[in-house]
């Protein structure tokens, strides 16, 4: 946020306004996400197939780790794990194996070369600013929870470096040790930070996949300490010294936060060693604030004389006793600096549902198929003895060892019945096998994830590579609809928002690496960008949603195509061989294809490099030295790199 923010005095008309505006909507959409959160938690649970343990679970798990005594627990099928990862994994390998990652278009005549460049700028941003990750963790969220949550914004980062260095003075000659700072300029371009969906504070009046329509949207965050005050040094904050030193690194809407999931601890570890008590400690380790984007007109709240809406974003802490900022958004894409996946796609609800919300009840069936069935096996196991006590020592019975010697009592043995007779009790859960598969083909039809999708073929016989292809394409269709429904919303937005702010605070003149399939349009592998250069309108280019692994039919269609070029010359003169072969190359996974493309060059630049020894003339045996027919080993005409002789040059 390169917008700097107002001062705000404590106390004043306008820091109480920013407050209780704040807290009203933030207020309004906690109360409405509460349901979603609960829900939101449980798919944490589900997610680390976690069962919480009854009290006869703990005395059987005590009396297994204390006295090794053999028992049994209750455990929980990890079906909806599998199918998320799966998930997961189909939609990372469809948006994240492109190259580059965001790929655009012109939208009113923009040239090729423009394209070029906005590619290979937010290709660097996607490398340098480490968008790689929180783009997975963006896609696992969709998954798990229906919603994920990714914030953009640009970033500019300053680096402060500081030194010891021993300075001589010119004067006297004394040497002297001085503490020496610089700042560095760091990365500067768009910055992606991940939200959980339970931080996550949209208007609630409209749908969350309409959330850019709403009249607010914000989210709730830890900032260290030093955060706040490099914020401060920015600008971008005020007022840190009024926070309360003892502020609770809580938020006190956290009763519905306490999942199983281990979270990273927020409490200042307290070793004994430092020489001064909570009381004593100048300012607090965590700051907990909510940051809160508000569309308002400036004259109503008093901060400026404009009447027409904008959009402001106040910082505050969760206590609701300081406002650290209050600034203009001042992007011109002029939305939300969020954008939203979500895996189902209704229109009308207030956020859609995750797969461990949709398999819940495909889910809770299995653990009681395979736990009830586990329990009348154990059940079968162990010996169940009608016993008359008068005719045995019960004590042998009862000792707990296997096998030993039950003695009877005086005139036990003279009856005709047995005094010990065993219980025949049968497996009636062996049917829940059976049951279970039935079942996991009941998930496999409401997500669409088949064995295959998941790895783990079906043992129906053996089957051709076209089978198993095919049942892959098939089981992948509902997954590729997903998919392009992630393109046309949460990333088309996503993309919209680079662009967008790179138009606006990119002011560098630099020379980026060019990736993709334009590289072979540039004819070069690095392009200069100047801000002019990528002015325009662009549109995010949306992925097909088809899996790379299907790239391996289209290979080989295009390699019989490229076998037909021969007997069509006619239709082989009006396409370029080498870019078709190129491109199948690269459909078969060889990303690198261009190293080993030769590289022509003009008469005068061939001579210059013959006459310094670079190249050799293959055929100068043959009496010819013209460095335009430098004769390659596959009678190919080019240059020849001299430490290459050992091809067959003589």
């Amino acid at each position: 946020m390169p917008s700097i923010t107002l001062s705000v005095k404590k106390g004043s008309p306008l820091h109480k306004r920013i407050i209780d505006e704040v807290r009203r909507r933030v207020r309004l959409s906690e109360r409405a996400m509460q349901s979603k959160r609960v829900l939101w938690r449980k798919a944490d649970d589900e997610i680390i197939a976690y069962v919480p343990e009854s009290t006869a679970d703990y005395r059987r798990r005590q009396g297994r780790e204390l006295s090794g005594k053999p028992a049994y627990t209750t455990i929980k099928i990890p079906y909806t794990y599998g199918v998320v990862m799966s998930y997961w994994t189909y939609f990372c390998s469809v948006f994240l194996s492109r190259s580059p990652i965001y790929q655009f278009d012109g939208a009113h005549g923009e040239t090729q070369q423009q394209v070029l460049m906005i590619e290979a700028l937010h290709d660097y941003q996607s490398r340098v600013g480490r968008h790689l990750a929180n783009l997975f963790h963006w896609i696992y969220d969709a998954t798990r929870y229906g919603v994920g949550v990714v914030s953009c914004y640009w970033q500019q980062d300053v680096r402060h470096v500081t030194e010891i260095q021993l300075i001589t003075d010119s004067l006297t000659g004394l040497v002297s040790r001085e503490q020496v700072t610089r700042e560095l300029p760091g990365y500067r371009g768009n910055e992606l930070t991940n939200i959980q969906p339970r931080d996550f504070l949209p208007d609630p009046r409209l749908p969350i996949s309409q959330f850019q329509r709403g009249e607010f949207c914000g989210y709730r965050a830890k900032l260290s300490w030093l955060q706040v005050k490099q914020r401060e040094k920015y600008g971008y904050y005020r007022n840190s010294e009024l926070i309360n030193r003892n502020i609770s690194p809580r938020f006190l809407e956290n009763s519905d936060d306490d999942s199983q999931i281990e979270q990273p601890d927020d409490t200042f570890f307290n070793s004994g060693y430092n020489d001064y008590t909570q009381q004593e400690r100048l300012h607090p380790e965590i700051v907990p604030i909510y940051e809160c984007y508000i569309e308002l007109i400036p004259s109503e709240w008093g901060i400026g004389n404009s009447d027409f809406p904008e959009k402001w974003v106040f910082t505050v802490t969760a206590d609701w006793e300081v406002v650290l900022g209050a600034q203009p958004h001042g992007a011109y894409h002029a939305k939300y600096p969020f954008a939203v996946l979500e895996l189902e796609p209704d229109a009308y609800a207030l956020a859609g549902r995750g797969v461990p919300e949709t398999l819940s009840g495909v889910q809770q069936t299995l653990d009681w198929l395979i736990n009830s069935h586990m329990y009348n096996v154990r059940a079968s196991l162990n010996n169940l003895l009608i016993v008359d006590p008068s005719r045995v020592v019960m004590k042998d019975l009862t000792h707990g060892g296997p096998g030993g010697i039950v003695r009877l009592r005086p005139g036990g043995a003279n009856l005709p019945q047995s005094p010990v007779t065993q219980i025949q009790i049968g497996d009636i859960t062996r049917n829940h096998v059976a049951d279970f598969m039935t079942f996991l083909g009941i998930g496999e039809r409401t997500t669409g994830v088949s064995d295959q999708m998941m790895g783990a073929t079906t043992r129906t016989g053996r089957k051709t590579a076209t089978e198993i292809r095919s049942s892959n394409v098939a089981g992948a269709s509902r997954q590729k609809v997903h998919t392009e429904y992630f393109s046309a919303t949460g990333w088309g937005d996503l993309g919209m928002q680079l662009i967008g702010n790179s138009q606006q605070y990119y002011d560098d003149d630099l020379v980026f690496k060019i990736t993709g399939n334009l590289m072979q349009m540039a004819g070069t592998q690095s392009i200069r960008i100047s801000p002019e250069d990528i002015s325009g309108a662009y549109t995010f280019i949306p992925v097909d949603g088809s899996l790379p692994i299907d790239r391996f039919a289209q290979a080989n269609l295009w390699k019989e195509l490229l076998l037909g070029f021969e007997r069509m010359p006619a239709v082989a003169m009006q396409y370029d061989i080498g870019r078709i072969f190129a491109w199948v190359a690269q459909l078969s996974g060889l990303r690198n294809i261009d190293q080993f493309r030769i590289q022509m060059a003009p008469n005068a630049q061939l001579q210059a490099q013959a006459q310094q020894g670079n190249v050799i003339p293959l055929n100068a045996a043959m009496g010819s030295s013209n460095p335009n027919y430098l004769q390659q080993p596959t009678g190919g005409v080019g240059p020849l790199l001299a430490g290459s002789a050992g091809f067959g040059a003589t």
